[in-house]
């Protein structure tokens, strides 16, 4: 993957970045001001969150950035096919985490993978402790529901056990 394309995918940790920087960079292309001389960002002066104000900055000075309507509509047309490109790892928690967890686990989960990878995070309240994770068609329990669920069994298995010797 090039610089520029890199710049973007490691500026996301999770789908719902993904999809809001997808849309974004959608309509940022969308409102492109055709027809102008110049760069991304003074053709949309204005229009781009500071951060990414920031990356197409950097893209530009470093001579990255491509000249012309059409070079330039298609440079963000092939950020967004590299950002959807990226390899999406469902993972289950039993809270919401904030943007700091989601960070250090992205960190966690892609150097684990070899790769950068996004997080398909969901949230279920039933799971204990730690995670579910789904990646490559590969599914994973590492929460601690399976043997609280095991525990629970055995222990009212062996509680009628007990009450049916007494009676």
């Amino acid at each position: 993957m090039k610089k520029e394309f890199t710049l973007f995918t490691t500026a996301v940790y999770d789908t719902k970045g993904l999809y809001r920087l997808i849309d974004q960079i959608t309509s940022i292309n969308k409102n492109l001001y055709h027809n102008l001389p110049g760069t991304i960002v003074s053709k949309t002066k204005g229009l781009l969150a500071p951060s990414l104000e920031a990356i197409f900055g950097y893209i530009e000075e470093a001579g990255l950035e491509p000249e012309g309507d059409g070079a330039q509509k298609q440079f963000l047309e092939q950020i967004v096919t590299e950002l959807k490109a990226v390899p999406l790892v469902k993972i289950t928690l039993a809270f919401e985490p904030d943007d700091s967890f989601t960070s250090k686990l992205n960190e966690t989960i892609s150097a684990q993978a070899g790769q950068k990878v996004i997080l398909d995070i969901s949230v279920n309240h039933h799971i204990v402790a730690g995670a579910v994770v789904e990646y490559l068609g590969r599914y994973k329990d590492y929460s601690l529901e399976p043997k609280v669920d095991q525990y629970l069994k055995e222990t009212v298995k062996k509680e009628m056990l007990t009450e049916k010797e007494n009676i």
